[in-house]
């Protein structure tokens, strides 16, 4: 078994000149003889682009493999060929939490450099090179994905009870593509005919690494809180991106220590922010300094709820904000300095250090601790309209201004912690209910 390149179709090797170019590489007595072994007689056979190509891989093949292929076999195989550059595949690549969607088409007429003709014994066919394939994804559009960086911690401040380390970077999450798994996928999508293949690119953690000498534990990423602001105004944008990055970014949390959104927040009263509507007396937009900051507060709250912490204090907005539909609808915590809070606690003997940051309208909290085991599973969104019959709230079932997720935290000892974590708002958009409406049986 073996397989010779699409390139040995080629009559001259390219390195001749023009000249050597014009002469043929088999002779008609070589040409001849090898007809007389495959049993055809010259006279009888077309005088056609596609047999005068047939007849040139023939003597090739003869005198790579010592085989006489029937140059009918050699034309049927081309016509093989030909039907499977028609074919074309479309790759879909995701990541687990969807910061990676692409769509990419590859035709196949535009890769027949992915196509290789394989000899078994006395046969022949054309297939989708696999590795060839994996070779060639280097360099296409769905092979440049963003890779994982660390980030390392210098010194450790403390000031009014409140500890934060100074670090050299952020630590980011990055994608690794499988190239050789995915040169397999695809050829087999375009032998079979399949017209798609999906894939889920594999998330590499970044690292923070402790540059100092107090020991932080292993410090190893815990869980991530993301939430979108993509169509926020200006100021709110802003307001978003200073909360990650000046107050929420490089915060320290001790073991069994309580984290309080505010007291890391701090006063809002120094320069650099922007004004922003605010929700006020349950249902009033109004502009207010720093509007915007309930969406870091809200990414907050989703990564504790990922590292299964337990809530101490939170709400959520009274009317329904559709900023916090992606990555968590129904997960959001509101704030207002003074009046309400978010807090959790540490409830891990090691430190737990949180870093946030914005990737364009992307806002992401990152929780690295040591890890102890649990485990932790949330299924939802729920609403009054595709509620499980389990579901519970208070001993009655969900209303139709409730969202609902259940929670599901497994200590390392094996004991389960079940909890229903309900956000209930002044109405909830209708579309919201048709798009989750479930047909019960």
């Amino acid at each position: 078994m073996g397989f010779l390149s699409l390139c040995t179709l080629s009559a001259v090797p390219t390195r001749q000149n023009a000249q050597e170019a014009a002469k043929p590489i088999f002779s008609a007595s070589i040409v001849a003889s090898i007809h007389a072994v495959a049993g055809e007689n010259l006279e009888r056979l077309p005088d056609t682009t596609e047999y005068r190509v047939a007849r040139r891989l023939q003597a090739r093949l003869t005198r790579d493999w010592n085989i006489a292929f029937p140059l009918e076999r050699i034309v049927e195989a081309s016509a093989g060929r030909r039907s499977l550059l028609s074919r074309s595949t479309t790759v879909s690549i995701t990541s687990k939490d969807s910061s990676v969607v692409r769509s990419v088409v590859f035709p196949l007429s535009q890769h027949a450099h992915w196509v290789r003709l394989d000899v078994y014994g006395r046969s022949l066919e054309f297939l989708p090179d696999e590795k060839q394939i994996a070779l060639s994804l280097a360099d296409e559009p769905l092979g440049d994905f963003p890779h994982a960086e660390n980030a390392t911690i210098l010194s450790l401040e403390e000031n009014n009870g409140l500890m934060r380390v100074k670090t050299e970077g952020v630590a980011k999450t990055g994608y690794q593509l499988d190239r050789a798994d995915l040169g397999k996928r695809i050829a087999r999508a375009l032998k079979d005919q399949e017209l798609i293949v999906a894939l889920q690119v594999e998330q590499v953690p970044g690292k923070i690494i402790n540059g100092t000498d107090t020991d932080f534990g292993n410090l190893e990423l815990l869980a991530t809180g993301k939430s979108n602001f993509a169509g926020s105004a200006h100021g709110r944008k802003e307001n978003i991106k200073k909360g990650l990055r000046e107050r929420m970014n490089n915060v320290l949390i001790p073991p069994g220590a309580k984290f309080s959104f505010n007291k890391n927040l701090g006063s809002m009263s120094s320069g650099g922010w922007y004004m922003g509507l605010g929700i006020f007396n349950g249902e009033d937009l109004r502009p207010v300094l720093g509007g915007g900051i309930c969406q870091v507060a809200t990414t907050v709250y989703r990564a504790a709820v990922m590292a299964g912490l337990p809530i101490m204090q939170k709400a959520n907005h009274s009317l329904f904000v559709t900023y916090y539909e992606k990555d968590g609808l129904g997960l959001d915590a509101t704030i207002f300095p003074g009046q309400q809070d978010l807090t959790f606690t540490n409830d891990t003997p090691h430190y737990m250090l949180m870093q946030s940051y914005a990737d364009g309208d992307d806002a992401f909290v990152n929780l690295y601790g040591t890890k102890d085991g649990r485990t932790v599973e949330l299924s939802g969104p729920y609403l009054n309209v595709n509620a499980p019959a389990d579901l519970v709230i208070d001993d009655r079932s969900i209303r139709i201004n409730e969202i609902a997720w259940k929670q599901r935290i497994v200590a390392t000892d094996g004991l389960v912690t079940d909890n229903v974590l309900v956000s209930k708002y002044k109405a909830i958009p209708k579309r919201l209910k048709k798009e989750y409406a479930i047909t019960n049986p």
